[in-house]
Order: structure tokens, then C-alpha cells, then sequence
């Protein structure tokens, strides 16, 4: 009589550990193009791009999209030009020719960075568009002033001086253009009216490098204010009669770069130079022991002003891209799940990018950065399966890999057996919502400590119709120490794990 065999569910919990070592983590311990998603926090393939349009210029240093009628307006900056292109709401592709709203006498500079902000007119007249480029990529605390500029968002004209001169940035506070910049010296003009300054003096004494309108309640308009190594909070202490008031909130922090910060939920968070904060009404570290370490000793420290930090609220995410050791532009991002509280991280080559509710889609754009780059794309994100190139399909290398099994330590379904046998697993049951192939790799290692032994790929599929239909995996594999690595990397390729099925058995005694 058939005896009954112990099946176990595949159990890591969510996230990526970077840091410390494999065999001490419950979590999955590699992955690549890979969220987790659902009710469960499963592995789930993240979403396909597709081109928007092709910027024609240097590695681009800012992107931002204005909602215009009938068509929005996408703008991207590089270190001589600023274009804007128009682009189709609903397809996000581009539909007409392309505006250079360069501004007049405009001095380019290889370290030029962009930033950008709306200003609304009295008597409904039509918003203005504010932008400048410091030049941050040289250090964020240099402190070469440059202009912001101006103009109508219906217009095509250049860009024109406000006559204001900063080195750090700006952003409007409730159609009030506030500007900061080195010593610590903040200023700020008239309602409506970005050329005519109120007040500008020093407040502190470093440079201040990054600045977001914040919630004030009672005393708005208010912001936020990043120093080298302060945070400072800027509120209107006038009434209806606008001045506003500064008081610093912490002294212990510190920014990586002018674009390392941003708000989600109410909540900032940012990059530090060897920290992460938020900011919630109380500034206090923003926790991350998965891969704390990890980031800070792969982030090319000497290219720190590249950093910049993105969100997707469909997915509750939080991205941090960054260059790596091997890369002087960003090629990695890590990835904070703002929803589960976990994290985990990608390559991807983008420069600068901006999330719209226009298109309820990230817009990134890529910078010619990894080992098959192209050329410097605006990609619409979180769109079918694929990379897509004027209807050409490229398929997405995505994968994870699950925590260490063994029964010597942590079993296959979490538990605490303490047996010095090998793991012999005998059947996989897949449980995936799945478009095309998968592949199902056995990792293992005799020791914490040896190399690494793969098996050849089981290639499965949940789809009747297809060659590689399984409905369960017959494996015979033997390791003691495990792990399941799941690959997609197909044109259409997509994937969500549910609760698949573990049946193992024991093996040798210690090989």
C-alpha cells in the first residue's frame, strides 16, 4: 500500500535580503524585474514600457509633464537644450513636432540639472511653467547661481529669465515662487508674479539643496527645506498677509542629492549619505534592513547627485535609482513597498523621470547606461509585458529565488526540522497566473560556504495548448541546501505565484 508523502507550500517571506547571508534569511534572496504584489505579497512580474518618443540631445537631466489641452506636454532637459513634446493622453505617444523651448541665451554647461514647477495666473489666465538648471552635477554644494526661467504653457516660445539667481532650486508655495540656494539663503516674490522678489535673506548657514511644498494646516503655504545636514521647515507666519517663518526641525541628517526626495501617503522620504529618512511630522529613520547596506556599498558615491527617487501608487512603491560601482549614470534602483513594508531591486537605466496622474503611469527616461543600452528614450512604464519599440516586442528578463531550504536548518515549508540529511526534491505543483513559458532552476550548496550547483531548466507552462503544459513538475534533485530560482524571460512573458506545492523527501546523511 502507497504511504502518504509529506507536501509542503513554497514559504519566504517577501522582499529581497541584501544584506547579511543567504542562509540566515526567510526571505527570497535574488531577484530581478520582480515586485511583490496581492493579498499574500507573492512575486509578481512588474510591468512592460513602451517608447514614447526618442530625445534627440545629450544623456537627459529632468523630465516633467504638464496637463495641456487637447494633448499633454512632456519636458525633458539635457545639459544644452530643453524640449518639449507633445503627447497623446491615453496612448502617451508622441503626436506632433517637437517645441525648443530652450531659453534665450541659455548657457549649457555638462553639469546642468533640471528641475521644474507650475505657477497658476490670476484672472484664470493660462499657467506658467517655471524651470532652471543648476549645475548640481558638478556637487550638490557648489554654489554657481543660474536663472530660473519662465513662460506660458500654450506658448512655444523660449523660455525667458525671471531675473531671479540661485544655486540651489525652487518650488511654488501656493503661487508664490520660493527660491533657495547657498549660505542658506531662501527668498521668495509675489503672489502670481515669479519676477518681482518680497524677501531674500540667509536662514542657515550651509547650502540648502532640496525644497517641497508641504501640508501647513493654519500657517500655509509651507514647505520643507534640505540643507547639507538640516531639516527645515518653512510656514507662514504673516496670516493673509504672507511671511512666512523657519524653524529647523532636525539637525542629524543629510541628503544625497537635490533629487533624492519624495513624498508619498504624506510621508517624505529621502537618501542621506549613509541613511535613509522620513519625515511624517517627526523626521526619523526610514527602516530598511534588507538592503540598507547593500545600496551604500554598490552606490557610485563620486556620481551622488544623479540619484533620484520616483513612485507608482498603483503598486505602493517608492524607487531610488542610482549608478552603481561599475556605472557613472544610474543603472539600479531599490525599491521601497510602501504597502508591505519590504523591499527589494532592479537594474534599470534611467536618468530622470516623473510620475503623472496625467497618465497614471511612470514616465522614465533611459540614459544609455548597462551592458545593451538605447538610445535616450522616454518610456511610458507599467504597460503590457514587453519592452516595445514602435511596435517591436522585446521580451524582459524577470525572475526570483526563493530563501534557503534545508533540513538541516529551515525546512521547506518554514519549519525547524535540525536533520543533517539532504533536501531530495521529488515534485514541484506550479500555482502561477502565467502568459507563456517559466523556467524553474535547483540551486543548492553542499555548505553555506561552497559554490553553487544548478540544475538544467524545467520549463513549464499552465496553458493546455502548450508543448510545456505541467500540471506538476517531476524534479529529483538533491541538495542541502536549496533554493528555487523562477525565470521569465519570453515576449509576453508574465507571471503571479500563488501557493505552489513542495513534495520532498529526505536524502543522503551530509554529503
Amino acid at each position: 500500500m502507497a504511504t502518504a508523502e509529506n507536501i509542503f507550500p513554497s514559504v519566504s517571506a517577501p522582499g529581497v535580503q541584501r544584506d547579511g547571508t543567504q542562509f540566515d534569511s526567510d526571505r527570497y534572496i535574488d531577484g530581478q524585474w520582480c515586485r511583490f504584489s496581492g493579498e499574500k505579497a507573492r512575486p509578481q512580474k512588474m510591468g512592460g514600457y513602451e517608447k514614447m518618443f526618442e530625445f534627440e540631445g545629450n544623456v537627459p537631466r529632468g523630465a516633467f509633464v504638464v496637463s495641456t489641452t487637447p494633448l499633454a506636454t512632456v519636458y525633458v532637459g539635457d545639459s544644452d537644450i530643453l524640449n518639449a513634446y507633445s503627447v497623446d493622453k491615453n496612448t502617451g505617444m508622441q503626436n506632433g513636432v517637437v517645441v525648443d523651448r530652450t531659453p534665450i541665451l541659455f548657457t549649457t554647461n555638462p553639469y546642468n540639472q533640471w528641475s521644474f514647477d507650475i505657477m497658476t495666473q490670476g484672472q484664470g489666465g493660462p499657467s506658467i511653467i517655471l524651470a532652471m538648471a543648476t549645475r548640481n552635477l558638478y556637487s550638490v554644494d557648489q554654489d554657481t547661481e543660474t536663472p530660473i526661467y519662465y513662460g506660458r504653457i500654450d506658448s512655444n516660445d523660449p523660455l525667458i529669465e525671471t531675473g531671479i539667481y540661485v544655486s540651489g532650486g525652487f518650488f511654488v508655495l501656493q503661487n508664490i515662487l520660493f527660491f533657495y540656494g547657498s549660505n542658506g539663503e531662501v527668498g521668495y516674490t509675489q503672489v502670481n508674479d515669479p519676477t518681482t522678489v518680497v524677501n531674500r535673506a540667509p536662514i542657515t548657514g550651509t547650502k540648502i539643496i532640496a525644497g517641497r511644498i508641504a501640508r501647513g494646516g493654519s500657517n500655509s503655504p509651507s514647505g520643507l527645506l534640505w540643507t547639507l545636514d538640516s531639516l527645515i521647515r518653512v510656514y507662514n507666519s504673516g496670516g493673509d498677509a504672507i511671511e512666512f517663518g523657519f524653524d529647523t526641525i532636525t539637525s542629524g541628517t543629510s541628503i544625497l542629492s537635490a533629487n533624492s526626495v519624495t513624498q508619498y501617503n504624506s510621508v517624505f522620504y529621502w537618501v542621506g549619505t549613509d541613511n535613509f529618512y522620513m519625515y511624517n511630522g517627526v523626521c526619523q529613520d526610514w527602516p530598511n534592513t534588507m538592503s540598507k547596506q547593500y545600496f551604500f556599498r554598490n552606490l557610485n558615491f563620486s556620481q551622488r547627485a544623479k540619484v533620484w527617487m520616483s513612485r507608482n501608487k498603483m503598486y505602493g512603491e517608492i524607487y531610488i535609482h542610482y549608478p552603481s560601482l561599475n556605472s557613472n549614470e544610474c543603472d539600479s534602483m531599490l525599491v521601497y513597498n510602501d504597502t508591505y513594508k519590504v523591499w527589494y531591486d532592479s537594474k534599470i537605466a534611467r536618468s530622470c523621470g516623473f510620475y503623472s496622474q496625467i497618465f497614471g503611469k511612470p514616465i522614465w527616461i533611459g540614459n544609455g547606461a548597462g551592458p545593451n543600452p538605447d538610445p535616450y528614450i522616454a518610456w511610458r512604464h507599467e504597460v503590457g509585458t514587453d519592452k516595445v519599440i514602435d511596435d517591436v516586442h522585446t521580451s524582459i528578463e524577470s525572475y526570483f529565488e526563493t530563501s534557503v531550504m534545508s533540513w538541516a536548518s529551515r525546512g521547506p515549508g518554514g519549519q525547524n526540522i535540525a536533520k543533517n540529511v539532504t533536501i531530495f526534491l521529488y515534485e514541484l505543483d506550479p500555482d502561477f497566473v502565467q502568459s507563456g513559458d517559466m523556467s524553474l532552476i535547483v540551486n543548492g550548496k553542499r555548505f553555506p560556504n561552497s559554490n553553487t550547483e544548478n540544475s538544467t531548466p524545467y520549463v513549464f507552462n499552465n496553458n493546455p495548448l502548450s508543448p510545456n503544459y505541467k500540471e506538476k513538475i517531476d524534479i529529483r534533485e538533491k541538495r542541502r541546501l536549496m533554493t528555487l530560482r523562477f525565470e521569465s524571460n519570453i515576449n509576453g512573458g508574465y507571471y503571479e505565484m500563488g501557493n505552489c506545492l513542495l513534495i520532498p523527501r529526505e536524502g543522503d546523511i551530509r554529503p
